[in-house]
């Protein structure tokens, strides 16, 4: 074989590494910010109930409307995603009522036909315990 055959093949293949590199790590991207989003909406509406004096609560209803408009956005950029979310009380224990619930863990799934391609989990404390 000759070298510059040699060189070429090598050089392709160092091509497509960069090219797949480079796809998955666009997917990698959009889920991670899909992910943020979701953390950021849940923040700022904290902060806000902060600022008017209520109650730091989690309502199954708010989330579900946060969750929506993230999918929302993300669709109009191309991508399927699945959000799962679960309740946590202060014992780390799954929890069907949002009000005792200190904080929320997502899993945010990329899908392309109906396949999972990226998963991304976080878990955001919503009220911090205080001893005594």
């Amino acid at each position: 074989m000759s070298a510059p055959f040699k060189w070429t093949i090598v050089g392709v293949f160092i091509v497509l590494v960069v090219i797949v590199g480079a796809i998955g790590f666009s997917r990698h991207d959009a889920n991670v910010r899909t992910l943020q989003e979701v953390q950021f909406a849940l923040e700022s509406s904290n902060i806000g109930a902060a600022r008017d004096g209520n109650e730091l609560t989690l309502s199954s209803d708010a989330v579900t409307n946060m969750i929506a408009e993230v999918i929302k956005t993300q669709k109009n950029n191309g991508n399927d995603i699945r959000v799962n979310y679960a309740f946590l009380n202060k014992d780390n224990e799954i929890t069907s009522n949002p009000e005792s619930a200190n904080s929320i863990q997502f899993q945010i799934q990329l899908l392309k036909d109906k396949k999972v391609v990226s998963t991304s989990e976080s878990r955001l404390v919503l009220k911090e315990i205080e001893n005594g």
